[in-house]
């Protein structure tokens, strides 16, 4: 009994026996181990850097998604429209009242979105004023002025003629009627001495308006009311005096310290062509900012423009930004209250936020399909490498088991080694990709290696579990054992296959990623199309030895020996020695998959950019106007250019409510000649194309033929083809008749109402005014872009020269987009290095039998050669297969998955994304896992060389 006793080792001896064992399993079987050791080492970099790659990406999208919109959108902007801030105290009127208000303002917002924030600037503007004229004039144009204090513009704006406005006591005489007892005027007048403002305006404004340096302005506040005089009293008729003492230029018009603000360096020309109304803002300096408040205490309104820096947000915060924003929209209005009263807040970062996390979404869903991809794929290939190692130890585990070893402790040893070999390997796995990706930490990333080592040791216990659980007898022979399928593995196939059947039809149905998708994704979702690839490849399994054996008869009927030989052996195989045609098959599947969504995606980006711009380059201007007679044509490297007059807002008289349209009228046969063969060409009809009619163009005898959206020509009177209808224009009804009708035109936003007419013919209809220019199509490769925008420059330095491909370029200058790319490619590379260490390791588990077959065929006069030809004709079936279902495979999970996916994030919502393949791209990925394959078998057949002729007639004795 005490023997016995003895005989049974402690659980705390049990320990160090199982570690000694491993190493001395280490030391004989140390490059199997080695080899196991790199693949789950390399697998846990890959699975612990994705995260950390996604995070990066994602906060490289959220500060380029700031970065890229406008000051308007990407800062925060609080309003007050009151009396001047700090009316009555000392210093009352300083500038550093405003600003002090302007901290109490944010000091009040939550800290989540202060924080954000780098320097602040703020506006101070005042109602508006009519100005005077002397008596005689014209009563057209009419003419306003508003005055402007803003911080910091000194170093904003360049002097061009005078000076800037500086502090001044001058005052002008003025008659004021004396008033009796009940405030009627005596026909008597006393005299006051009114204060003198100066004021600096833009030199295009002063050009427009017709005004100059020098001019003084008799004004009368135009939005009359209760004016509230100043301390210093004031005048009683609402009357200021303005001095021009310069005029100034605006060096960097869309610096974001403007806040997209043009109305300072420009006039605003409202009302018609009869009956034009000039609107200018003139600047002040702090004492014209004091004189004016201190005369009358009219509305002025303040802008205080707080700037976020994107440095200072990440993904990983931004909720509790959003939570801030959320909050602040209930807190404050967005407009103000006339005459005091609320605080407004406006930004554009919850829309900028909403954009991204549409990206995000998407890049998250379609990241996660190709890791999900990776992921079946690599633990593929680690039961191939541990499916070697139980080959090799076999005949060891069952000896054990011959010897009395129960299942649980081969098992549990088996538990004890996968554990002592992977749990180190993946530590100096996610070491490394903590230490060669520098990018914010990711929880997943502890996971993702927890979940390699744990995937890696149950593999590797359940390869070993047949040989640990199987009847002995039956493990002794050494002989393959064709037995029939068992009943559980067909249950679990066919729950593979009816799992990814459902998962596509809940794909299709609730959608991956992008903007109707909740936040974050599902992963059972993310994983239908690799279970889709699984299902499919397991059904490419069960169905593979049949062909292979119809080919192997075919090949019998021949004289040659090398394919039926090869043939036989592949119908033979089975277990792991096909698994390398599941990992070749979602090698394909990935590839193809991701090479579908990316040409989509870039396509999509493309058509994007020609629509938005509706040639190579366009020239445009927005509150201006073009000279009528400009002509880009001449510029060196031009090929063709089309002027045209591109309004919104014009009154369209049909149709109920939906009263005004955008008029986009060109140069018709110059358009043609712009665009044609690119993807914006319009194919304009022929009546735009014809000559104006002499005279009566654009009346009810010669009408101008035009393009109608087909929302334009839908509602109460639905317009067809030869309807009429009339356009009011720069202050004329014109008459046009509808020629065509169609959704969209390349140049005009989709699914805004337009019409599209002749711009010469247009012009036949206006002969005592000639039509505008607002935008100019051109022609011509990129070399002529800097001789473009230095002929713009001479002609009006306000106009806007966007080109497709700068278009292009900033939808894909997208981090997440860009990240998407780069994760696709790596994924395909990634997945066919794994292919190749299957494809090496399947042939090692059958090397030893091949080698004995071989050996004896050698014996027979079989040459070296046509020993490495039967290693080829051996992996051509499975290529062959792997290729054939990966490719259609790929496209079928593209197409079926398609409406889950709203690649619109990624490709702009302005036209319909529709998925393409590029055969070229597919033809290249077949070809690159074929050359994998084929170094994997040549590497295999240079290591075959080295084992002797001898010990392979030897094996199994």
């Amino acid at each position: 009994m005490a023997q016995a006793q003895r005989s049974r080792p402690t659980s705390a001896l049990a320990a160090p026996a199982s570690v000694r064992l491993f190493l001395r399993r280490l030391r004989v079987e140390r490059q199997l181990a080695l080899v196991l050791f790199v693949v789950v080492l390399l697998t846990a970099l890959l699975f612990a850097a994705i995260p950390r790659f996604y995070n990066q990406i994602s906060d490289d999208g959220v500060r380029h998604a700031i970065d890229s919109a406008g000051p308007t959108l990407a800062n925060v902007q609080m309003l007050e429209q009151s009396v001047p801030v700090g009316v009555g105290g000392p210093g009352a009127y300083d500038a550093d009242a405003i600003a002090e208000r302007g901290d109490e303002l944010a000091a009040a917002l939550p800290p989540a979105l202060s924080g954000l924030f780098s320097h602040r600037e703020y506006v101070a503007q005042s109602a508006e004023y009519h100005i005077d004229l002397p008596e005689g004039s014209p009563a057209w144009p009419q003419y306003f002025i508003r005055t402007r204090f803003q911080s910091n513009v000194k170093s904003r704006v360049r002097i061009v003629e005078g000076r800037m406005p500086a502090a001044t006591t001058a005052t002008v005489d003025i008659p004021v009627p004396v008033l009796d007892e009940r405030g009627h005027p005596i026909n008597q007048f006393d005299h006051i001495q009114a204060p003198i403002i100066e004021v600096a305006i833009a030199g295009d404004a002063l050009e427009t308006a017709k005004m100059h340096v020098g001019d003084r302005l008799t004004t009368t506040l135009s939005e009359r009311g209760p004016v509230v005089f100043g301390p210093d009293g004031g005048t009683p008729d609402d009357r200021l005096f303005f001095d021009i003492v310069g005029s100034f230029d605006v060096p960097d018009p869309t610096a974001d310290y403007w806040y997209d603000d043009v109305l300072l360096q420009r006039a605003n020309v409202t009302g018609s062509v009869e009956q034009p109304i000039i609107h200018v803002i003139g600047l002040l300096s702090p004492d014209g900012y004091a004189r004016m408040t201190g005369q009358q205490s009219t509305v002025f309104e303040y802008r205080w423009q707080s700037f976020v820096d994107p440095n200072r947000l990440d993904a990983g915060n931004l909720g509790g930004v959003e939570a801030a924003i959320k909050k602040v929209r209930a807190d404050y209005p967005a407009f103000v209250n006339r005459f005091g009263g609320d605080t407004a807040l406006r930004t554009g970062l919850d829309q900028i936020f909403t954009g991204f996390e549409a990206q995000r979404r998407l890049t998250e869903a379609m990241l996660a399909v190709v890791t999900l991809g990776l992921l079946a794929v690599a633990m593929v290939v680690i039961g191939l490498v541990g499916a070697l190692i139980a080959d090799r130890r076999r005949s060891a585990l069952v000896l054990q088991r011959g010897r009395g070893a129960s299942s649980t402790q081969i098992l549990g040893a088996q538990l004890g080694e996968g554990l002592l070999l992977t749990v180190p390997a993946v530590a100096v796995g996610a070491i490394a990709a903590i230490l060669l990706l520098p990018a914010r930490a990711s929880g997943w990333t502890v996971l993702a290696a927890i979940g390699v080592s744990a995937g890696a040791t149950l593999l590797l216990m359940a390869i070993a579990a047949p040989v640990a659980r199987g009847r002995l007898g039956q493990l002794e022979r050494s002989d393959a054992s064709f037995s029939r399928v068992s009943a559980r593995r067909l249950v679990f196939e066919a729950l593979a296959v009816v799992l990814a059947v459902g998962g596509v039809y809940l794909l299709r149905r609730r959608g991956l990623g992008g903007e109707g998708a909740s936040s974050g994704f599902d992963p059972f979702l993310a994983a239908v199309p690799v279970l889709a690839g699984l299902a499919a490849g397991l059904v490419v399994l069960r169905l593979y030895p049949l062909p292979v054996r119809f080919l192997s008869w075919l090949a019998s009927l021949g004289r040659g020996f090398v394919a039926v030989f090869a043939l036989r052996r592949v119908g033979r195989q089975s277990g792991a020695g096909n698994l390398p045609l599941l990992v070749l098959l979602l090698t394909v599947a990935v590839g193809v998959f991701s090479s579908v969504l990316l040409t989509t995606i870039e396509r999509g980006q493309s058509a994007t950019a020609w629509q938005q711009v509706g040639a190579p380059y366009r020239a445009q201007v927005t509150f201006s106007k073009l000279p009528v007679d400009v002509d880009l044509s001449r510029v060196d490297g031009v090929e063709a250019a089309a002027r045209a007059y591109l309004a919104a807002g014009v009154t369209f008289d049909m149709n109920g409510s939906d009263n005004l349209v955008t008029l986009d009228a060109v140069e018709a046969p110059q358009l043609e000649s712009v665009t044609a063969g690119t993807p914006a060409d319009p194919h304009l009809p022929p009546g735009l194309l014809d000559e104006p009619s002499a005279g009566n163009a654009g009346t009810e005898q010669a009408p101008i033929p035009a393009i109608v959206s087909t929302r334009a020509a839908t509602g109460p009177r639905p317009m067809q083809v030869d309807d009429r209808f009339e356009l009011l224009i720069e202050g004329y009804w014109i008459q046009f008749v509808v020629v065509q009708t169609r959704d969209t035109m390349p140049g005009i936003t989709p699914g805004t109402l337009f019409v599209v007419s002749s711009f010469e013919q247009l012009t036949a209809a206006r002969p005592s005014s000639p039509l505008p220019v607002t935008n100019v199509f051109v022609r011509a490769p990129a070399s002529a872009e800097p001789a473009l925008q230095a002929a713009l420059a001479d002609v009006t330095p306000k106009t806007n020269l966007v080109s497709q491909a700068g278009v292009l370029a900033a939808l894909q200058g997208s981090p997440l987009i860009a990240g998407v790319a780069t994760g696709f490619r790596g994924s395909l590379l990634v997945a066919a290095l794994y292919s190749a260490l299957a494809v090496v390791v399947a042939l090692t588990i059958s090397a030893a039998a091949r080698a004995r077959d071989l050996a004896f065929l050698r014996t027979l006069g079989l040459s070296r050669a046509q020993a490495v030809m039967l290693m080829i004709v051996e992996q051509v079936p499975s290529v062959v297969v792997a290729l054939a279902g990966g490719i259609g495979l790929g496209i079928a999970v593209a197409y079926l998955i398609e409406p889950g996916l709203d690649l619109k994030a990624f490709t702009g919502a302005l036209i319909p994304v529709v998925l393409h393949v590029d055969w070229s791209a597919v033809l290249l990925i077949a070809l690159g896992v074929a050359v994998v394959v084929a170094i994997a078998v040549a590497v295999t057949a240079v290591l075959s060389r080295r084992r002797n002729l001898g010990s392979a007639l030897r094996v199994g004795e």
